[in-house]
């Protein structure tokens, strides 16, 4: 009886193990394979979410598979530590499902009393300029005169850009090529040196 309640509890404790490694295993891959901690743009930040639901969704597919496969072999213990970790992964789904609709959700239109205001300026607002392209192929005087003087900017040989400040974490970043705004930016400096 004894050995019988053991070697259920070191099923269900293992197949919790193995659960959880696999997860932590193939976030940690993920991470590092799509972080860079000196500058992240947004873009970034919104292709590792991606990623992330799609990892959670496929581990919780093969949790739940392989939950139903050891419970049909009669493994309940072990199907239950899998079942552990299979909820560990839907509740990651579902966040990180949160976090993909949030990043597709961005349209703002641009209002300029908003944006001259640097503590009412919204992310998404700068995404909608920078996916809508609406600064594309404007001279640094057009932007200036559509979204005010800028917080910060650099016009030399080897930089020409201006930045306006969204937040303390994210800045809005227009490159200029040519005296033609050519791309924009939302992103992190991060450690920058």
């Amino acid at each position: 009886m004894v050995n019988s309640t053991l070697r259920k509890t070191l099923s269900l404790l293992l197949f919790i193990s193995i659960g959880v490694i696999i997860q932590h295993a193939s976030f940690y891959t993920l991470l590092r394979s799509t972080v860079n901690p000196f500058e992240k743009s947004i873009e970034e930040v919104e292709r590792k979410d991606f990623l992330f639901l799609l990892i959670s969704t496929t581990l919780f597919i093969i949790l739940v598979i392989s939950v139903r496969l050891l419970s049909k072999n009669g493994l309940k213990y072990s199907a239950t530590g899998l079942t552990i970790s299979a909820s560990i992964s839907f509740c990651l789904m579902l966040t990180n499902g949160i976090a993909v609709v949030k990043n597709h959700n961005y349209h703002e239109q641009f209002d300029a009393a908003l944006w001259t205001q640097p503590e009412l300026r919204s992310i998404n607002m700068g995404k909608t300029m920078l996916y809508d392209h609406s600064l594309h192929n404007l001279s640094r005087e057009e932007v200036i005169s559509k979204l005010g003087n800028p917080d910060d900017a650099e016009f030399n040989e080897y930089n020409n850009y201006l930045n306006y400040y969204i937040n303390p974490k994210w800045f809005f970043r227009i490159y200029f090529r040519n005296g033609r705004s050519y791309e924009c930016r939302i992103f992190d400096p991060g450690f920058t040196i």
